[in-house]
């Protein structure tokens, strides 16, 4: 089949489109509110950025059969650091570059149209490289070294992650027996040292839209206190330190509210919420947006107390999933849940350019996260990437690309470009 690569002209063809988004975002796999047509308008509108040193231009692309139905939506744009000057770097990548906001960026489309989708996405930008300089990739399927696009010298594999979702079973019961056995005796335990102390706790359900910012607001705190604390065996940032995020997660949850799709629940003890889980119910799938909780309550486990009742409360809903969200967490295995690999490439354009800001970028990026290896990653994926010792390029070369990273280091706003 040949596809046609169309480039909207801008956010307002975004509402021409918007019912066949909708028609296609049913189609994806995982369900999650990251592909939908209103967390991509929302995210534009909060997070574009216009400023000197960088600034952002709307660069979203359709994929549509010959007979012109949509198969694919590509939520792209292109940022320019700095924001003008002909040595501006131009990076294309999703919608969703934020702080640790958007658990799953990529294409948007029924999972069996996703490899002709992409293939069709890479020709026509192949086909207009002198448009971009370097290209980011993201929620391609599969480990990197299974992705074919790796035999190709110019793209390289960046990060990979799990995200990880429950099968729900008919009851909780048949649920309980399928995680395993340390935590059920933790669960357990928790309880009965909460109930031997006196302690009782009731769980409210707040999904009307004139209750939610209240609600929000102690999600927030509750957020903070936990990535505050020292005394947690995982370190969790605080997404919501930002006003920027606090502001959209606020206007993506009310406008979601007004269609009937938020459900946020409080653990309460004394009155008093302890712990709050906010979930957006996608059709038969409820996803596990954010969390938080008073930590001077942890040893009884109230964020699993929580958790214990959401899980009933969906199985009794007639939900089949639970999506937990993205990212290597105990928390989330535990539930023996299934999971599914997501991959991130970069790809740079033809040339000495291409090949120098592809490299500045991936050494910024692995200042950023603890090295990790790149098991399985073939050699000739990664031989753009290396460290600045390795002579694979002229002196000439090195020394403008030290100078790139020179400059990088002092941009204010680099980390939020590349996120």
């Amino acid at each position: 089949m040949s596809l046609k690569v169309e480039r909207l002209s801008g956010p307002d063809a975004l509402r021409s489109i918007e019912r066949d988004w909708e028609r296609l975002d049913v189609l994806t796999v995982p369900r999650s509110p990251f592909s939908s047509p209103l967390w991509n308008s929302v995210w534009w509108t909060h997070y574009r950025k216009q400023g000197i040193l960088s600034r952002d231009e709307f660069f979203v692309h359709v994929v549509r059969a010959p007979d012109g139905a949509l198969v694919a939506i590509a939520p792209l744009f292109r940022r320019s650091w700095p924001g003008i000057g002909p040595l501006r770097l131009r990076f294309v990548q999703f919608f969703g570059a934020d702080a640790a906001i958007t658990d799953i960026r990529g294409i948007v489309c029924a999972p069996e149209n996703e490899e002709i989708a992409w293939h069709a996405l890479r020709q026509h930008f192949q086909n207009t490289s002198s448009q971009w300089d370097i290209f980011r990739f993201d929620g391609l399927r599969g480990q990197p070294e299974h992705i074919h696009w790796l035999k190709q010298p110019d793209v390289a594999a960046l990060t990979h992650g799990p995200n990880y979702f429950v099968q729900l079973p008919g009851s909780w019961d048949e649920l309980h027996k399928r995680v395993n056995g340390n935590f059920r005796r933790n669960m357990r335990k928790q309880r009965e040292i909460f109930d031997a102390e006196g302690h009782a706790y009731t769980v409210e359900l707040i999904d009307a839209p004139s209750e939610l910012p209240a609600a929000l607001d102690r999600l927030f705190a509750l957020h903070s206190l936990r990535a505050d604390s020292d005394g947690m065996e995982v370190k969790h940032p605080d997404r919501f330190a930002d006003p920027l995020n606090r502001g959209f997660i606020s206007d993506y949850v009310l406008q979601m509210a007004g269609r009937g799709r938020v459900r946020l629940f409080e653990l309460k003890i004394g009155g008093t919420t302890v712990a709050s889980q906010l979930t957006i119910a996608l059709d038969d799938a409820l996803w596990f947006l954010s969390t938080g909780f008073d930590t001077s309550w942890r040893k009884y486990g109230v964020m699993t107390m929580l958790t214990v009742e959401v899980m009933k409360w969906a199985i009794d809903a007639k939900f089949r999933v639970v999506n937990l969200s993205c990212g290597h967490d105990r928390g989330k295995t535990r539930w023996n849940p299934a999971e599914l690999i997501l991959s991130s490439f970069l790809w740079r354009a033809p040339g000495l350019r291409g090949l120098l800001l592809a490299r500045v970028y991936r050494s910024v990026e692995m200042s950023r996260q603890p090295a990790a290896p790149e098991a399985g990653v073939p050699a000739r994926g990664r031989r753009w990437l290396p460290a600045f010792d390795r002579p694979a390029l002229s002196t000439v070369g090195n020394n403008l690309l030290q100078n790139y990273c020179g400059l990088i280091s002092e941009a204010s706003d680099l980390i939020s470009m590349i996120a």
